[in-house]
């Protein structure tokens, strides 16, 4: 439940080896019967409590990039990410949309990419946000 204090968002995050880009996650959340979006919810708003398909979704708008900052050092690497996803995960979804986003974190640790999922507990629970990063995954490592 929702309150002033906090809100029910479920929250993930992966480390990859190698850099991404927003078409490569767009691509992987949309995959065929097994990416992300194969859920309805996640493609909903909720509309007096009910879910309703989004008309103009639009994967684009729930998939954003971020750059370390380049004069971070790397051993402050962490401590930044961290202060982020505190925030993230304390910012409000807008109602006229599905809510959830996915954050790409690029520079992490030199050439190390961070991959940020969060969703509104309603979507789902966190076995629904392990499910879909590795859905991601074993898509990313079989192309």
């Amino acid at each position: 439940i929702d309150s002033d204090l906090t809100l029910s968002v479920v929250s993930g995050f992966a480390v990859l080896d190698r850099s991404v880009s927003a078409t490569d996650i767009q691509r992987l959340l949309g995959h065929d019967s097994r990416g992300f979006l194969r859920s309805f919810r996640f493609q909903s708003i909720i509309v007096d409590g009910r879910f309703h398909k989004c008309k103009d979704f639009d994967i684009t708008n729930h998939v954003s990039t971020l750059m370390v900052p380049p004069t971070l050092q790397p051993e402050a690497h962490q401590e930044w990410f961290l202060a982020l996803m505190m925030e993230r995960s304390n910012a409000a979804f807008s109602a006229l949309k599905p809510l959830w986003d996915v954050t790409i974190v690029e520079g992490y640790l030199g050439s190390r990419t961070l991959l940020s999922l969060r969703f509104h507990h309603c979507l789902g629970d966190g076995a629904t946000a392990l499910d879909a990063l590795m859905s991601m995954s074993d898509e990313a490592a079989a192309t």
